[in-house]
């Protein structure tokens, strides 16, 4: 989450009173009997927030107006290379191109809650397309910069279209965490044909279920989430571990397991751009159509396997014997 019209920074015990804990770049807190521990001490207009809460619950901050600047002028970030975490300070929904203006290029990447893009040279990738009022981001960096974000002006700025992520099947949710990485499938096939809009594509540690994503095209985002020490996320990735994929297809109700090429060991804030192949096994042995037949003097002859063995292909003439 982010905060706006903050006139200055305020306690954090005056605004997170209602939450577990909470993590910002580089510091943390947590709530133990009404009392705040940690190295996160106050809440700054500037940072982005990752909140801990074991149910629902709603932060409100009064007297306050939804501004992005105060007595100091607008809201300064100063970002430095690397991983930002970083506030929105609009209520105003702006794609992101829009909102950062001339720093479009010094940004690598940006993450969010279970979303991600990616800045390439064709523009950007991935499911997180605009910026929303109250949530917060990780904005990775090429190198040291400031800036100011761009307002909305009435009549003069674009109405920003969100994107709607698909909610996954039960079998195949997971859990949001504090750590995350994003695997970028710049092409994902199965026996050569490109997945369905239907076809969902899920990312394992071992046999646990860390992420996952509908397919959206090439460079679909999937999110991979990490071991966090406050909530029940056991068999979720550490540092290192290798990330294994499948996707559930659709047409054929069946999970395929996905063959991987690319960077996907796991690590928190990682962004890897990967491809998958899958090739669905038969059932039974099977050989299709031979074409041309009668042939002279070649053809063409494709047969399937359920399992690895040792073929042997025989030819015979119209006699019945066996010629090759």
């Amino acid at each position: 989450i982010s905060f706006y019209a903050l006139p200055e920074d305020v306690s954090v015990q005056n605004i997170f009173s209602s939450v577990d804990g909470a993590l910002s770049e580089g510091a943390a807190g947590i709530n133990i009997d009404g009392n705040w521990m940690g190295t996160l001490t106050e809440v700054s207009q500037h940072q982005g927030y990752w909140v801990l809460v074991s149910e629902s619950t709603t932060i409100e901050i009064s007297d306050t107006d939804p501004v992005s600047y105060d007595a100091d002028g607008e809201v300064v970030y100063n970002i430095h290379y690397g991983s930002n975490l970083i506030s929105y300070p609009f209520q105003s929904t702006q794609y992101l191109e829009d909102a950062l203006g001339e720093v479009t290029d010094n940004t690598y990447a940006l993450l969010t809650e279970g979303m991600a893009t990616l800045n390439t040279g064709d523009g950007w990738v991935g499911t997180l397309n605009t910026f929303e009022g109250g949530k917060g981001y990780w904005l990775i960096s090429n190198g040291d910069f400031s800036f100011t974000f761009n307002g909305f002006e009435e009549g003069l700025s674009r109405i920003a279209q969100q994107t709607v992520v698909r909610s996954l099947p039960d079998r195949y949710s997971f859990l949001q965490s504090s750590k995350q990485a994003f695997y970028f499938i710049e092409s994902a096939t199965i026996d050569r044909e490109t997945l369905d809009f239907d076809d969902i594509i899920i990312a394992y540690n071992g046999n646990v279920v860390v992420g996952g994503r509908y397919w959206n095209g090439t460079h679909t985002d999937v999110p991979a989430m990490g071991l966090n020490e406050y909530s029940n996320s056991n068999g979720y990735c550490r540092s290192g571990d290798q990330v294994s994929f499948a996707v559930w297809q659709a047409s054929s109700e069946s999970l395929i397991e996905m063959h991987s090429e690319g960077e996907i060991t796991w690590q928190d804030m990682g962004i890897s751009v990967i491809s998958l192949t899958g090739v669905v096994l038969p059932e039974s042995f099977i050989i299709k159509q031979v074409y041309p037949n009668p042939f002279n003097p070649t053809t063409t002859i494709n047969y399937s396997l359920p399992m690895d063995t040792e073929v042997s292909l025989s030819i015979y003439n119209m006699q019945g014997r066996e010629v090759s």
